[in-house]
């Protein structure tokens, strides 16, 4: 459970994390359960190094942008972002690395959301 990797991980220890695919808790009632609510985006921040990486892919293009306006009010730069990852200037080989719900959801024509983010230092 995300709510306990502070007792895995020390202070500032962390380079990047990477959420790929995550539920996106769509319902309003939901939103504290969504892994770039402020909570959670604190808890990163304890983990991650001074100017650690946060990525996010996702295909739910509702969850996506609430996390584009959750990262900054919390701490967060954005500094890449597009909502269709395989069709961007973004796409290398690193991104390019699919997750089985993320071929699953591309091959059925969804775009693919992608933003990388900075811990503010």
């Amino acid at each position: 459970d995300v709510q306990y990797l502070h007792e895995f991980f020390g202070e500032e220890e962390v380079d990047e994390i990477w959420i790929t695919f995550p539920d996106p808790q769509p319902r309003d009632k939901q939103e504290k359960h969504r892994l770039t609510f402020s909570s959670f985006l604190n808890l990163y921040k304890i983990i991650l190094k001074p100017d650690g990486l946060l990525h996010l892919k996702t295909d739910h293009a509702p969850f996506f942008a609430y996390s584009l306006g959750s990262l900054p009010e919390n701490g967060y730069t954005i500094l890449d972002s597009t909502t269709d990852l395989y069709n961007s200037s973004l796409n290398d080989i690193h991104l390019g690395i699919k997750t089985k719900y993320e071929a699953m959801f591309y091959a059925k024509g969804f775009s693919i959301n992608y933003l990388q983010s900075q811990k503010k230092g």
